[in-house]
């Protein structure tokens, strides 16, 4: 009898025990979708310098959603290195994006990373759409730098024609209203989990008429995210989808008459250079790069403004950029003094606007907003975040197991969430009492 009511007794511990698991897995499992936005060169204190023109964006960010009023771009501070960043949580130096164009001393083959399906630029790392598709999560991909390249044979199910820049301007731009009705049919109709979309403005205004010249641009991109909440709202799914809205870098002014010159191209100890920004990166050939950061050194002491840039062989660059440890980030980088910018003799140099500047760079910097259930209405936090840390946000978000990255589960973004927690770990307190008279039950018996 007793070995009976044992058996019984602990048939009783293990059923809300196994409730609760089974519950877990449930919400895992149901878990809303995330759209990921990316306003390509979207500063910071945008929000603030042209708040008649962002109405609606501001709204959410101070009202209706969340927001982090900082976070602190990857270095270096470019357009496709910083959004593989975003969808992989790993510094440039390890998934190895580094730059819009890059050089490659291995395949001795220079590329531009809007222009290139060759899945060797760009396989060292999985994004998270490809990681969501292998999990059984339906993905979609809006113009996302790297969204087009087929890695190990995989795509996205949905999916828009390659991104293709001529110069600066992304080719055949569509608006980003016609952009989110696509997004949106994916999360509707396509029963999408995961949906990551690129807009490629204020990106190209900056570079042509400077950050400051940006309203008219912000005016029309606040009114595409407001018709697209609206539309969330008309359909019932504000609540039923996760936004966040960010960006890949901030913008810098600059002026002409501070661009610093150096003899780069012609030097005969140079394989390649590639212009970073305001940065300037330079390959030596075999075993010269000392000769070369020695005539480098010399150059800019010749321009008289050698206390307006810094000369860095690879190896000494800071650690806290996490760019050095890959063969792709160039053997000498010349990088200036804010407002300054490095370029080579033979280079033109025309954009009122620029990035590549160094993080911490106030300039430099941007913001993200989030929308939807997991997000915890009117919450802020003015402590910079990592965009190292959106990549695991996003898989928390859709309840996917994150790949190794470099971000942080616990950083500033995390505190705009809802603390749902661990549902075992939240269902514990309530079964304690339970368990405790099961236990003692058990003991009187034994």
């Amino acid at each position: 009898m007793n070995h009976l009511l044992s058996q019984g007794l602990l048939l009783l511990l293990l059923i809300p025990l196994a409730s609760a698991a089974a519950l877990k897995e449930s919400r895992s499992s149901t878990k809303p979708p995330l759209l990921l936005i990316s306003l390509d060169g979207f500063r910071h204190d945008y929000l603030t310098l042209f708040a008649n023109e962002t109405p609606n964006m501001n709204r959410l960010a101070q009202i209706e959603g969340a927001y982090a009023a900082r976070v602190k771009p990857a270095y270096m501070t470019k357009t496709a290195a910083n959004h593989w960043t975003m969808v992989t949580g790993q510094h440039q130096e390890v998934h190895g994006v580094v730059n819009n164009q890059m050089f490659d001393p291995v395949f001795n083959e220079t590329v531009d990373m809007f222009n290139t399906d060759d899945e060797r630029w760009w396989n060292a790392s999985e994004p998270i759409w490809l990681t969501a598709e292998a999990s059984g999560l339906r993905a979609g991909v809006y113009r996302w730098p790297g969204g087009h390249v087929a890695i190990g044979g995989r795509l996205p199910t949905y999916l828009t024609p390659r991104t293709e820049k001529r110069g600066d301007k992304v080719a055949q731009s569509p608006e980003l209203s016609a952009g989110l009705d696509r997004v949106l049919d994916w999360l509707t109709n396509g029963q999408a989990r995961l949906v990551v979309a690129y807009h490629d403005e204020p990106d190209f205004t900056a570079h042509g008429q400077g950050p400051g010249a940006v309203g008219p641009v912000l005016a029309e991109i606040d009114a595409a995210i407001g018709r697209f909440l609206r539309q969330l709202q008309e359909r019932g799914m504000q609540q039923r989808v996760n936004v966040i809205i960010t960006s890949d870098h901030g913008m810098l002014p600059v002026n002409h008459n501070n661009t610093i010159r150096v003899n780069g191209r012609k030097h005969p100890a140079t394989r390649a250079v590639l212009q970073m920004g305001v940065a300037l990166g330079l390959f030596a050939k075999p075993n010269r790069s000392m000769e070369l950061y020695s005539a480098m050194l010399e150059d800019i002491g010749k321009s008289g403004k050698s206390k307006m840039a810094n000369v860095v062989h690879r190896r000494e660059l800071p650690d806290h950029l996490h760019y050095k440890r890959h063969r792709r980030i160039p053997d000498i980088l010349i990088m200036p003094v804010k407002g300054y910018q490095i370029a080579d003799n033979n280079d033109t140099v025309w954009k009122l606007g620029m990035h590549g500047g160094e993080p911490d760079w106030d300039e430099m910097q941007v913001p993200l907003l989030a929308i939807g259930p997991a997000f915890v209405k009117g919450a802020r936090t003015d402590s910079t975040a990592e965009q190292t840390d959106i990549y695991g946000l996003a898989c928390r978000l859709i309840g996917l197991p994150a790949r190794p990255h470099n971000g942080s589960d616990n950083g500033p973004l995390s505190s705009l969430l809802h603390n749902d927690g661990n549902l075992a770990q939240a269902e514990l307190p309530l079964l304690l009492p339970l368990l405790l008279t099961v236990w003692k039950l058990m003991l009187n018996i034994s």
